[in-house]
């Protein structure tokens, strides 16, 4: 998922601001980076993510705007669209906006392999 938003950086510049500009997102991305203690940025992780766990799609994803980009396009890839409507199902339905993921959703799913243009 990383190659894809490597070349398709507009999509993940439209993710993060949507997703990743509101104060909370800030404060926190500052919090962990001025953590240096590795166990303590991951207990302020997990903490975060128990607190907002509705608006990640996995723990990891609550780490940073490109592993939440990149968390919720695997989430979009391998299972079903979502019916509800928390940030996390927000950010999973994101993706049905860009007719190239949607080839690269169907490409991945019949093939097991990308390709990118």
């Amino acid at each position: 998922a990383h190659i894809v938003f490597f070349e398709e950086k507009s999509i993940a510049e439209d993710f993060e601001q949507a997703y990743w500009s509101s104060s909370l997102m800030r404060t926190q991305q500052k919090l962990l980076s001025e953590t240096a203690n590795i166990e303590k940025k991951l207990q302020l992780n997990e903490d975060f993510y128990d607190k907002y766990s509705n608006q990640f799609v996995s723990e990891y994803a609550a780490l940073a705007p490109e592993e939440d980009l990149t968390e919720s396009f695997t989430t979009f890839v391998l299972n079903k669209r979502p019916t509800g409507d928390s940030i996390a199902d927000k950010k999973i339905l994101f993706f049905y906006e860009y007719q190239s993921l949607l080839v690269l959703q169907e490409q991945l799913l019949s093939t097991g392999v990308l390709t990118v243009p």
